[in-house]
């Protein structure tokens, strides 16, 4: 649901905005939880939490939490600047229709940015909608249908040099226990797809990141390039091969104003 993501965004920039602030004041936390003014320039850890709640009318009511936990990692004695934030990130709610979804996400540099490793893992049951192929279909033509999905991504990248890591991915997808609407063309059965299946992938990837802050940069570029072989030796239900590529670059023009640019 485009709330979700639209929610994991805010999340991440809010719950480490205090990065990026430079009041060194060491602020008191309550059951382990540090407050937004709060700062790391003492404090390198910290917990930022909210509850959910919201009402759509596939799910009706619905009830949840999100939350993020920063920390940095210390660095060896010979290093001479720590290695930046990691974190890992997680969103869980339950619906009133009784559909779930829970999902975490991870960022982690080790000791002075040696490795970095990154993934998620997801179980999502919850409904979606169908309207054909092609580029002609229409609203009449929608049809509701559920399933359950679980994710798993897994990255362990090399440091080669500072800011650029190389390595490998495996990936996961099984989408299992569909259920459609009455007389659709999911129904019939003629759709590929229409049962779900298994995506099983090994992926290489190389990421260049100069970021001065992974979540909310002031500065800096990220660029990642990457290759997936879905293959039957790894229990694919389909087999092909995806390449993907992405760049960001940031600038900082005055105090508080960032340009940036995507491709």
């Amino acid at each position: 649901m485009n709330f979700r993501v639209l929610l994991w965004s805010c999340l991440s920039i809010l719950s480490l905005q205090a990065q990026t602030q430079y009041d060194t004041t060491q602020h008191k936390k309550f059951l382990g939880f540090a407050p937004l003014s709060d700062t790391i320039a003492k404090d390198k850890n910290g917990i930022f939490a909210l509850p959910l709640l919201y009402y759509t009318p596939d799910t009706r009511w619905a009830a949840g939490a999100a939350g993020v936990y920063y920390f940095k990692v210390k660095p060896s004695l010979n290093a001479a600047l720590h290695p930046r934030v990691s974190y890992l990130q997680f969103l869980a709610d339950y619906t009133q229709n009784r559909q779930l979804d829970a999902w975490a996400t991870w960022h982690v540099f080790t000791q002075d940015e040696n490795y970095l490793l990154k993934g998620d893992i997801r179980f999502r049951d919850f409904p979606d909608r169908f309207y054909g192929i092609g580029n002609n279909t229409s609203k009449s033509q929608e049809e509701k249908y559920s399933y359950n999905l679980f994710v798993l991504k897994s990255l362990q990248l090399k440091k080669i040099k500072p800011g650029l890591f190389v390595g490998f991915d495996y990936e996961l997808e099984y989408e299992y226990g569909f259920s459609y609407s009455a007389g659709g063309l999911l129904e019939a059965g003629n759709i590929t797809g229409y049962k779900g299946g298994v995506g099983s992938a090994l992926g290489v990837v190389s990421i260049i990141d100069t970021r001065d802050n992974i979540i909310n940069p002031y500065r800096g570029r990220y660029a990642e390039f990457s290759s997936y072989f879905f293959l039957p030796q790894l229990k694919s239900t389909f087999s092909f091969q995806t390449i993907n590529a992405t760049y960001q670059q940031y600038w900082q023009i005055r105090p508080k104003h960032i340009l940036a640019l995507q491709a």
